[in-house]
């Protein structure tokens, strides 16, 4: 007979399930029973942001939040990812049989085309990316700032651009090679 801890645990499993691809759900799921499971934190981790999350409403009627556009402040609970490409999942399908989503979305790290917007869960599944086991809930501000980081944007009116320590500046260089090097130059 199962303890009860294992029953929940194989609960919130049933639960996650959809959301994960099978490559994952299939390590995840694998030895639950036994006394040395390892993907508890992350089972419920995730059965947590899933269960927390907002549902979207029917695509077919005129979007109940379209006067609510999706903010900087607005949660994303969950992340997928392949490569340069991410995947923020904000809503979840309000049906259980569907697998459709809102969220934001980043194709080979172009932060000018990321955009929101319905995103299929069983696409991405197939698309053999994976789901971020170690990501927690964080605003789309925070993540686009994240981004921003992680693909070099720089916001001027917000940081003060500075070279690298590895790099020389004009007037380092000229000092340290002479101003004939750039005549020199100027004559080619």
């Amino acid at each position: 007979m199962l303890l009860e801890k294992e029953k929940t645990t194989q609960q919130k499993l049933k639960k996650i399930k959809p959301f994960l691809p099978k490559q994952q759900y299939s390590v995840v799921s694998s030895d639950v029973d036994g006394s040395e499971y390892e993907f508890k934190d992350v089972v419920n981790r995730l059965f947590k942001a899933i269960s927390t999350m907002p549902e979207v409403y029917d695509p077919t009627e005129k979007d109940k939040d379209e006067g609510k556009d999706e903010d900087e402040d607005t949660i994303a609970y969950l992340h997928y990812f392949q490569g340069g490409s991410d995947w923020f999942i904000t809503k979840k399908a309000s049906d259980e049989n569907q697998r459709l989503a809102f969220g934001y979305a980043v194709l080979n790290d172009d932060l000018e085309m990321a955009e929101l917007g319905y995103i299929s869960i069983e696409e991405l599944k197939g698309l053999n990316i994976d789901l971020d086991f170690h990501f927690e809930p964080a605003t789309l501000g925070r993540i686009q700032r994240n981004l921003n980081e992680r693909c070099h944007v720089v916001d001027v009116a917000e940081k003060e651009v500075k070279p690298n320590a590895n790099e020389l500046s004009l007037t380092q260089f000229v000092n340290d090679f002479g101003e004939g090097l750039l005549e020199r130059v100027a004559e080619q």
